[in-house]
C-alpha cells in the first residue's frame, strides 16, 4: 500500500484532468499557453520563476508539517 497510494493518487489526477481537458473547448489553446506562450519571453520567464519559488517554499512547508507528524 505504501507504494500503490502515490500511484493512485498520479493515475486519479491524470485521469481527472484528463476528462477536464477534453470536456474544455479550447484545449489546444489552453495547453499551448500554458506550457509555449510561458516561455516566450524574459518578462514570463521571471514570473514563471517566482510562481515556482513560492510553489517550492509550500511544498517545502508542507513536507516539514508533514515530517512533525502536526
Amino acid at each position: 500500500m505504501r507504494i500503490a497510494s502515490p500511484l493512485i493518487a498520479i493515475g486519479l489526477t491524470l485521469v481527472t484532468m484528463t476528462v477536464l481537458f477534453a470536456l474544455s473547448q479550447e484545449t489546444v489553446c489552453a495547453l499551448w499557453v500554458y506550457f509555449i506562450d510561458s516561455a516566450h519571453d524574459a518578462y514570463s520567464l521571471a514570473g514563471d520563476r517566482s510562481e515556482g519559488n513560492a510553489l517550492v517554499m509550500i511544498a517545502l512547508g508542507l513536507s516539514l508539517c508533514y515530517l512533525a507528524n502536526v
